[in-house]
């Protein structure tokens, strides 16, 4: 497909939506950027700068897994039987109810983990 890029006349969206078109075509062309453009008749300028903001878009959408660190604990369970007991190594006692709230449990521990002592 040729792309006549005159942009002037297009809104935000539409810029977009031919942009992502001009992407999707190059990805299928097998060519090189350089022949691609030079087929396009769009400056190669031009395409690495839309590629690029491109990519670093589709970056920064992809959900990017948490980092998980294992705080070493000791666990015990109290007098309370109800309650339950984890010590950090860097001496934390962490008293829990069977009612805790896991989220914020989670919070605390992340708080821990990053704690200099």
């Amino acid at each position: 497909m040729m792309h006549k890029i005159h942009t002037a006349d297009l809104t935000t969206a539409q810029k977009r939506e031919l942009w992502l078109q001009v992407i999707a075509d190059y990805e299928q062309s097998h060519s090189t950027p350089r022949e691609f453009c030079q087929q396009q008749h769009i400056k190669l300028e031009t395409f690495y700068y839309r590629y690029s903001s491109y990519k670093k878009r589709l970056h920064k959408k992809k959900v990017q897994p948490k980092e998980i660190t294992f705080i070493p604990m000791v666990s015990e369970h109290k007098e309370n039987k109800n309650c339950f007991c984890l010590t950090t190594p860097h001496g934390f006692e962490l008293h829990i109810s069977p009612s805790f709230d896991a989220n914020c449990l989670l919070q605390v521990l992340n708080a821990l983990s990053h704690a200099s002592c």
